[in-house]
């Protein structure tokens, strides 16, 4: 059987590079088969030198540029949509399972905190903001220990599920930002002298209260937990074939 020769692979993982392409998984795919179907040709009785046989699968297999943008936008739009619904279906268990019970005694027991400690209700929106944040920090605890995110310190290519996973961390912190304060205005929140921490505390968190923020908080500690049971499940799965 006819294989290529070390120096014949690592043309080929050199010609890549004029390709750019963005992310490992596509980068290990490609590569892959661009070895796979030089050896096949070879294996043929194709002589031809390494730079014609690569061109040839390049142009008919992949489609060249073109093809690996589309490959790209393609695979990214599926795992895109698998890690969403899953983050989806896991926030969703705690509203119609034994789950809520859960989501209830956490509801309670942050309630009952708040009370006791008789702290102002602007300490919410710091509690808010710090819950938001765990997430994020989470998967870099997990990605750290773990080696996960070698991809982007060994100067490899970019992991598109580290990507997504990162990407996935954000919408809620973003939307808390922008649906309550710029981070300059939570730095002054508590200061005397500040107009904007005065018009934050009259405002939705005085609307609410007690109650409507502990509700809040429990909302984002449901997220937190169905994007740490994505991490342990998914993200590990799909990141151990990088």
């Amino acid at each position: 059987m006819k294989t290529l020769m070390p120096y014949e692979k690592r043309w080929i993982a050199k010609r890549l590079k004029i390709y750019s392409i963005k992310y490992a998984e596509i980068y290990n795919e490609v590569y892959d088969h661009m070895v796979s179907a030089c050896e096949h040709k070879r294996q043929s009785g194709d002589n031809r030198p390494i730079l014609s046989l690569f061109q040839e699968a390049m142009d008919q297999d992949i489609g060249s540029h073109k093809g690996i943008a589309w490959m790209t936008e393609e695979r990214e739009a599926l795992l895109k949509e698998h890690l969403l619904t899953a983050l989806k279906q896991e926030f969703k268990s705690y509203f119609d399972s034994a789950k809520i019970l859960w989501a209830c005694a956490a509801y309670v027991a942050y309630f009952t905190a708040m009370q006791s400690l008789q702290l102002d209700l602007r300490w919410h929106l710091i509690v808010l903001a710090g819950v938001l944040a765990l997430p994020f920090c989470y998967l870099l605890v997990v990605g750290t220990k773990n080696g996960y995110f070698r991809t982007i310190t060994h100067k490899r290519k970019t992991s598109l599920v580290n990507t997504l996973m990162i990407r996935l961390t954000q919408p809620a912190a973003l939307g808390f930002y922008a649906g309550f304060f710029s981070i300059p205005q939570l730095l002054t929140l508590f200061t005397s002298d500040s107009e904007t921490g005065t018009q934050l505390t009259k405002g939705f968190v005085h609307f609410l209260g007690h109650p409507g923020m502990s509700v809040l908080i429990t909302v984002a500690l449901i997220y937190v937990a169905s994007f740490v049971k994505i991490v342990n499940t998914d993200y590990r799965r799909l990141i151990a074939h990088v």
